[in-house]
């Protein structure tokens, strides 16, 4: 997500890392991969900032628990 980021494009992590083929070489080497998706996060345009410095804290804490919970599921 690009949230708290000083530079945009972050969020292309994900699909670079699937572009890549990372998922299919992990498994190559034996490892179970999952992939669940994106954890949806609105664009900073979008949100308004509450905070001078802590910009978008409360939608980067709310997507931290839903990839957290993701992961738990597996």
């Amino acid at each position: 997500m690009d949230l708290g980021a000083g530079r945009r494009g972050v969020d292309m992590g994900p699909s670079a890392i699937r572009i890549a083929g990372l998922n299919q070489a992990i498994k190559l080497l034996g490892y179970e991969v999952s992939d669940a998706g994106n954890v949806p996060v609105r664009p900073a345009e979008s949100i308004e900032r509450t905070s001078p410095r802590a910009h978008f804290l409360p939608q980067i804490a709310e997507a931290a628990e839903e990839l957290a919970s993701m992961v738990e599921a597996g």
